[in-house]
């Protein structure tokens, strides 16, 4: 039995459950709830020590790390996604500082998000966790940092603006790539093309592909051609979690 702990609207709960759609593979959802900070909750930390979602379980199995967890996928069935021919594309889109854009944008409050006192919070729940639960303090001190330096990257308008430089010359080298192939590699879709949707999604979202890539761009008709596929539709409109959202 498969199971997913996760949160439908997470980058890498997406990429993950999109690949789970793509191989045919059924699993049991379970919630973590991130708004409610459910991936600090010591229950969760013991099984996700980074506290991040998502985690799959598979016959008492805990596997962690949206690339590792889709490796794992490829040996349990459905059609191979994390083939040879797509890695290096595959590490570029996991690389991709989606958190940091999502948050530079956030923290401004343009549709009442309130990120910057979120990543206070953060940080101090972090702190008060690593008292209140020594048992994982080493997971919460490590969470501590993260959020803390993440926060100050988030507020430095100047390394924002250098990682938009930079990825949106990914962006538009990937731009290339899709209006050849039709997807990432002409073998077919990919993981990489499962986080690329996830991506281009958020980045839309954003109103950042705008920015980056102006109107009819080879990047928005790929994104057609993602959401055109059955497992978008099962990721994005139909995960039954979404409703509790």
């Amino acid at each position: 039995m498969i199971e997913l702990h996760y949160f439908p609207n997470s980058h890498w709960s997406r990429a993950i459950t999109l690949v789970l759609a793509e191989k045919g593979l059924s699993f049991e959802r379970t919630l973590v709830d991130i708004r409610k900070n459910a991936s600090f909750e010591p229950n969760y930390i013991g099984l996700n020590p980074r506290g991040v979602v998502p985690t799959l379980v598979h016959d008492g199995r805990v596997v962690t790390n949206g690339p590792t967890i889709a490796a794992y996928l490829d040996t349990v069935g459905g059609p191979p996604l994390c083939r040879p021919e797509t890695a290096s594309w595959a590490r570029r889109m996991e690389e991709f500082p989606l958190m940091l854009f999502s948050y530079s944008v956030w923290v401004l409050g343009k549709r009442g998000e309130r990120s910057a006192s979120i990543l206070d919070d953060k940080v101090s729940r972090a702190e008060r966790y690593a008292a209140k639960y020594p048992e994982h303090a080493a997971a919460y001190e490590r969470k501590k940092r993260f959020f803390e330096t993440f926060r100050d990257e988030v507020n430095d308008d100047e390394h924002v603006a250098r990682q938009s430089v930079v990825w949106g010359e990914t962006l538009d080298e990937l731009s290339g790539l899709v209006e050849t192939h039709g997807m990432i590699h002409d073998s077919g879709y990919s993981f990489a093309d499962a986080i690329a949707t996830s991506v281009l999604y958020r980045l839309r979202d954003l109103k950042k592909l705008d920015d980056w890539v102006g109107a009819d761009h080879p990047l928005q008709r790929y994104l057609e051609r993602l959401e055109a596929r059955p497992s978008f539709g099962a990721v994005f409109r139909d995960d039954p979690l979404l409703a509790s959202l």
